[in-house]
Parts: structure tokens; C-alpha cells; sequence
């Protein structure tokens, strides 16, 4: 998930590029914006990084819950 939303972005290409990033890390975006508006506006490495960490944080959580979907119907 996180290699298929960074392909998307090029940063020569299209300024809203960044646009599948943001949307493939919801809800953690949200959470970011709200750092920003208490820590004033962060530098983009940082935005970046978080991003990622949404992204990865949206995958493990999709895996867990197939994981738990499987052994319920398993049981079920």
C-alpha cells in the first residue's frame, strides 16, 4: 500500500500529486493537522514521515483485521 501511494507522487509532475499520500494515511491526516496548527507548520521531511507512519499504521491494521475476520469465520 505504502509503495503503490509513493509511485503516485512526483514531485516534477503535478503539485497535488501528494493528494493519494494524504488520502491513503486518513485518519492519521487529521491528527497532523492538528500538530500543525499547535507547533506551527512543520517542514515537509516531517509531513512526509508522518505520512508514511499512517500509511504503515492503516496496512498493519487492515492485516489485523483480516486476520481476526479469518478466525472468526474459521470458528464460526
Amino acid at each position: 500500500m505504502f509503495a503503490v501511494a509513493v509511485v503516485l507522487i512526483d514531485a516534477n509532475d503535478d503539485p497535488l500529486s501528494a493528494v493519494f499520500l494524504v488520502l491513503a494515511a486518513v485518519p492519521w491526516t487529521f491528527l497532523l493537522s492538528a500538530l500543525a496548527d499547535w507547533i506551527g507548520e512543520p517542514p515537509v521531511w516531517f509531513n512526509l514521515l508522518f505520512l508514511s507512519a499512517g500509511i504503515l499504521l492503516n496496512a498493519a491494521l487492515l492485516l489485523l483485521l483480516g486476520r481476526w475476520l479469518r478466525r472468526v469465520r474459521a470458528h464460526g
